[in-house]
């Protein structure tokens, strides 16, 4: 949903209009906007379909840029007062200000920093020891699963007090951060970040940045045993695919790259897959290719006779079935529930079984 949000900027010590600058954005951009300047105020109006918007004022003089404050404004109307400077000490009239229905960003980034610092300290602690090992000639130091194990508990222990943060605080900043490290994280999630999300209003829940987050939640969540999420994407010839259309039968999602040699090593095994059960109507390949060049995979398969749907780089399919790292093999079994899950170009558990529930039907 779209709607319209207006912005007044105004400054109780006189300011020359030609030297602030303001800038909209909707956190994937700056956007399209209308900046008047009447009755001394700064009126800024947009349209967006997230629920805050992203103020950034740059005060000037000639080409020498003086400073930047950056806000967030909710839907409606909003108010950014800067305030009349006491002394002539601060050659910045963005320091001091009065908000209404807005956020300053740079304190509350501040504030959430502190808030993570002793976490952050650990994490950037074991880094820089493991760096510094490396550095000194141990150069096994980055293949040690304790060391490995290490950094990732660290960087969950960063995470969970980020998370802290924004169910203590629900509301347009810690929503927009919140979204952006979701959309942007690799791997899968715990349940416990259900509770998070639900802790924010349903303004910003049932916005469509909200739903896209909710998308790539439940994508992360998924485990073997769980409901498949469903999602409609289109082939390397411009068909559309649904995989809610397969239902009955078994699925295989094969997430690779041509770059990737493990990918390449596991095609092998799918061919066999393919053509030991392409008559017989049980079974649905689907390769995903990932970070590739759309002209290059119609190359690759047609020259190794990969005669299954494919689909290249759909970002939004591959986010939100958390996947980073590819070979990534998903088996999806008629009922639409996740059966198995194999990382590696080593499917044979997932072969196994497969052969095993075709034979029975």
């Amino acid at each position: 949903m779209t709607d319209s949000t207006h912005v007044r900027v105004l400054f109780e010590t006189y300011t020359e209009p030609k030297n602030v600058h303001i800038e909209l954005d909707n956190g994937r951009g700056l956007i399209e906007s209308k900046i008047r300047f009447e009755d001394g105020a700064f009126i800024a109006s947009a349209l967006s379909d997230v629920p805050y918007i992203g103020v950034i004022i740059r005060y000037s003089v000639g080409e020498k840029r003086i400073c930047t404050h950056r806000f967030w404004t909710g839907k409606g109307q909003s108010e950014i007062r800067f305030l009349a400077q006491s002394t002539s000490s601060s050659s910045c009239p963005l320091d001091n200000f009065k908000l209404t229905n807005a956020i300053d960003v740079q304190y509350r980034d501040q504030e959430l920093a502190k808030f993570v610092s002793r976490e952050m300290a650990e994490h950037d602690s074991i880094k820089s020891s493991h760096r510094a090992r490396f550095e000194g000639g141990d150069t096994l130091v980055y293949r040690s699963i304790e060391n490995f194990n290490a950094e990732v508990l660290a960087e969950k222990r960063v995470f969970a007090r980020e998370l802290k943060y924004f169910q203590d605080h629900p509301d347009e900043y810690a929503f927009a951060k919140f979204s952006e490290i979701i959309l942007s994280s690799v791997g899968t999630f715990e349940p416990d970040i259900m509770q998070v999300f639900e802790a924010f209003p349903k303004r910003f829940r049932q916005s469509p940045e909200g739903e896209e987050v909710l998308r790539t939640i439940q994508g992360k969540l998924q485990r073997e045993g769980s409901v498949a999420l469903d999602y409609t994407t289109v082939d390397i010839h411009g068909t559309p695919l649904k995989l809610a259309d397969f239902k009955g039968k078994h699925v295989l999602m094969v997430f690779w790259a041509t770059w990737c040699g493990p990918c390449v090593e596991e095609i092998s095994t799918i061919k066999s897959l393919h053509d030991t059960y392409k008559d017989s109507e049980k079974l649905v390949i689907i390769s995903i290719a990932k970070d590739d060049i759309l002209a290059k995979v119609k190359e690759y398969i047609a020259a190794r006779g990969m005669s299954w749907l494919h689909v290249v780089n759909d970002n939004r399919l591959i986010r939100e079935y958390g996947i980073w790292a590819v070979p990534r093999t998903i088996l999806i079994d008629p009922l639409g529930k996740i059966a198995i899950i194999e990382g590696g170009k080593d499917i044979s558990r997932l072969v196994n079984h497969l052969d095993k529930e075709i034979a029975k039907r």
